[in-house]
């Protein structure tokens, strides 16, 4: 399937380009190694972890950004800690590589940060941040890795000059990190890599509900911009704003939804004055004010006399509008990954599956999109490589690996032999014996 030029995604601003993060040490994942391609899959049976992969990743990326205070109730916070008597660490470790633009050139950046976990049987605070690196390189050819900053349980050390070394003391708490500190620094010469790694962002959608999205809703949250992806909560205010303000990315989600459902010819959205009434006081401490304006979507479909309300659309249909929302606002808040669990609920598969190709092409290199799923429709439309495949064990661990390019024919023979999709005989051999779930699992990445 081929997208027509007019609705190619608009160049993102962002500099960084995430290429991969790795976890150990929460709740039941000792270890998740997660190389990004565009648009990768969670796969796996249900409670089994695919959840907590994400928050995971969300936890690492939330401690850079949060304040000392913040950070110290995170290294006690009890529902993450591993309690897994069979995972070998009880400290929490996140890696983030990622190729980030610098007055036209790209650096090849690896940051880290580990800490230990608040222990109950001590009776002195064992909160600490063991070790921290940023080490970056130019992306190209020939470059190699220098460390601009490091630390370990004795010292912390920095290059503060482009001729001198990483070297430097620098003072720093045992529940800060030195990523924030230098944020502080402002002649430091690599202090827009400083700013790139503190200014990550990753949005979950875990509900992903689009039954009172499209509602009639006056309500609107103060101290927070309509278009702030985590503020989207009434689409018709959301697609009202981006149309006036980004007029192409308004036609961007409106073209490309009318090429998924060819009998709809247009879609508008109307800003409506409804008066000065409100009804009852509304305090002044409450987090939202009621507005004057009302905002509704409507859909002309060419077997229909009128126009419709988007309210009256299937829920498949408002999900994957209320997606193609969230790819817009991902670009315009400069978020780099975007998470959706369960987006093929209420999508027809054959839906589904022209979605995901049209998806692959919209979605830029430099937003990197997961979806988690308990569905084998999703392995079927995807490319293997895209997929992590979460084994059964009885240790209680989450595992997600990759399927090896070596094992991807040998998966392609097996389900066609067996007269199954990829998914179907993946998802069979997850809920087969002990031999089939070790044969899956000699197709998967170690």
């Amino acid at each position: 399937m081929k997208i027509n030029k007019r609705i190619i995604l608009p160049k993102r601003r962002e500099i960084m380009n995430v290429k991969r993060i790795e976890v150990q040490g929460f709740k039941n994942i000792e270890k998740i190694d997660f190389k990004f391609n565009v648009i990768n899959a969670l796969v796996s049976l249900n409670n089994y972890g695919k959840s907590n992969v994400l928050d995971a990743i969300d936890f690492g990326i939330e401690f850079i950004k949060s304040d000392i205070s913040v950070k110290s109730d995170m290294m006690e916070f009890l529902p993450v800690i591993p309690v897994n008597k069979n995972m070998s660490n009880a400290t929490y470790t996140f890696l983030i590589v990622a190729e980030i633009s610098v007055n036209d050139v790209d650096y090849l950046v690896e940051y880290s940060y580990c800490f230990e976990w608040e222990s109950d049987e001590s009776e002195d605070s064992t909160k600490k941040i063991l070790n921290e690196k940023l080490r970056f390189k130019k992306n190209s050819k020939g470059q190699k890795y220098n460390t601009y900053f490091s630390r370990t349980k004795r010292k912390a050390t920095y290059q503060s000059s482009k001729t001198g070394r990483n070297d430097k003391k620098i003072l720093i708490d045992d529940n800060s990190l030195i990523i924030n500190k230098l944020l502080a620094y402002d002649d430091l010469f690599y202090l827009d890599i400083v700013k790139a790694i503190n200014n990550i962002k990753f949005y979950i959608n875990r509900s992903f509900d689009a039954t009172n999205s499209f509602e009639v809703n006056p309500l609107q949250r103060k101290e927070k911009s309509v278009l702030d992806i985590s503020n989207a909560e009434n689409i018709p205010r959301v697609i009202y704003t981006i149309k006036k303000k980004y007029p192409d990315r308004y036609e961007l989600i409106k073209n490309t939804f009318i090429d998924l459902f060819p009998n709809i010819e247009d879609i508008a959205v109307e800003e409506i004055l409804k008066g000065n009434e409100i009804i009852g006081d509304i305090p002044e401490s409450a987090p939202f004010k009621i507005s004057n304006e009302i905002y509704l979507i409507f859909v002309k479909d060419k077997n229909m006399e009128t126009a419709l309300q988007f309210t009256n659309l299937s829920t498949g249909a408002k999900r994957i509008f209320l997606f193609l929302t969230y790819i817009v606002l991902a670009g315009i808040n400069n978020v780099q990954i975007i998470a959706i669990e369960e987006l093929e609920n209420s999508i027809h598969p054959g839906l589904f599956y022209r979605f995901i190709n049209i998806l692959s092409q919209l979605a830029s290199d430099n937003l990197k999109i997961i979806l988690s799923s308990h569905s084998p429709y999703i392995i079927q439309y995807m490319e293997l490589d895209n997929i992590f495949v979460g084994i059964p064990n009885s240790n209680g661990l989450a595992k997600f690996s990759k399927i090896k390019k070596l094992a991807k024919g040998k998966i392609t023979k097996l389900s066609d032999m067996y007269g199954m999709s990829t998914g179907d005989y993946i998802f069979e051999q997850m809920n087969g014996s002990i031999d089939d779930i070790e044969e899956l699992n000699s197709f998967l990445e170690e």
